[in-house]
């Protein structure tokens, strides 16, 4: 039988999915030193010039060891990724405990923050957009 989840239920498993993610984000350029894995950009392989990503995991190594002048030497969108990043999840996990409270339950509270939530990735994108072409 098939559960119909509620709009707040279904807000935050979607945080949760997305605190999941970005948290692996982070741990993803650890992951990649500690098993001494390289990877070559495709888009490099295939067109024989850089994408805009490219360098973006040394760039964010750099940044976890709090090195951002070098970090911004790799990829100059590192640092920015970084800060959207760390704010990200812990917009996420205020979101979650704001929800342990009964009052922030209410449905125009969940529309509220949904839209407010919405915002703020909408501008981060367009900021990256914008800032770094």
């Amino acid at each position: 039988m098939k559960k119909n989840y509620s709009s707040l239920e279904t807000y935050v498993l979607t945080n949760l999915i997305l605190l999941l993610i970005l948290v692996l984000m982070l741990l993803y350029p650890i992951i990649i030193d500690y098993f001494n894995l390289n990877f070559t950009c495709q888009y490099k392989l295939l067109h024989g010039n850089e994408c805009r990503s490219c360098r973006i995991t040394r760039g964010l190594q750099a940044c976890l060891k709090n090195d951002f002048v070098s970090a911004n030497k790799f990829n100059s969108q590192s640092n920015f990724i970084y800060v959207s990043i760390i704010g990200q999840i812990c917009f996420r996990i205020s979101v979650l405990f704001f929800f342990r409270i009964k009052r922030f339950r209410q449905k125009h509270m969940v529309n509220k923050l949904f839209f407010f939530d919405l915002l703020i990735l909408t501008s981060l994108f367009a900021f990256n957009l914008w800032y770094f072409d």
